[in-house]
């Protein structure tokens, strides 16, 4: 496959990349070769958010700010093993070695992890309170607000509004991505959780494979960007216009 922003096109320039569903069938291709570390990771995975939710019940059991305090720990912890996994997926999507230890690899980022579960539980908390569909949309259009804060050091602020500005022109089928994959983990946990041992890890390397597809230069190095790609030249003979 052709990355958007390299050689192959005809004409000599790179359509805008957009959001596809067959990045899942391309991500278990990815994972199948060290299927055993992904398993190992997603049970750690599912262990750690599995006890936090267990913590947060007890605590949130117990007063009206200790259940404030409780969602708060389980959204930091949550964001903070989503970010984990993400770095692990990027690095999966580049050929490089992925370890168990890459999901807890990510505290030189933790400040903008910290601020950026509060910002993204908040923002996809309204949108689901609100009818549902609202919820999906946010979710597709923060899918790459993880990657840019373990991948790219950006700040939570910069990494919500960088992820919003790459999709927003793609949402139908972002929001349809992120519902197909509940989809997959739902039907996978039907059998005694066997299958989310599987789809967990095609979740996370499937938005890295998008978000390579987007940003095959590895992201945007500053606020603002979007999605890199050149535009087909709207004169014959004229330059492409770069995106």
């Amino acid at each position: 496959m052709a990355v958007p922003g390299g050689p192959g096109y005809p004409g000599g320039y790179a359509p805008q990349p957009k959001v596809r569903l067959e990045v899942f069938g391309e991500a278990w291709k990815l994972v199948q070769p060290n299927l055993g570390t992904w398993i190992g990771a997603t049970i750690v995975y599912l262990v750690c958010i599995i006890a936090v939710n267990v913590v947060v019940g007890v605590v949130a059991g117990r007063s009206m700010a200790g259940n404030g305090i409780g969602s708060l720990l389980g959204s930091i912890v949550g964001f903070f093993l989503q970010c984990g996994m993400s770095r692990m997926a990027i690095k999966q999507v580049r050929g490089e070695r992925v370890e168990i230890a890459d999901m807890f690899s990510v505290t030189d980022v933790i400040g903008s992890i910290v601020i950026g579960s509060i910002l993204y539980s908040l923002l996809t908390l309204i949108g689901l309170v609100l009818c549902i569909l609202p919820g999906l949309v946010l979710i597709g259009l923060l899918m790459f607000m993880p990657l840019f804060i373990v991948d790219q050091r950006m700040d939570a602020t910069t990494a919500l509004s960088t992820s919003i500005n790459a999709l927003k022109t793609d949402v139908l089928m972002a929001t349809l991505f992120v519902f197909v994959a509940g989809i997959l983990v739902v039907v996978s946990a039907i059998p005694c959780g066997i299958g989310l041992l599987f789809t967990v890890p095609v979740y996370f390397v499937s938005i890295a494979l998008l978000y390579r597809d987007f940003f095959p230069s590895g992201g945007p190095t500053y606020p603002g960007v979007g999605p890199v790609y050149s535009a087909p030249p709207t004169e014959p003979g004229e330059p492409p216009v770069q995106g």
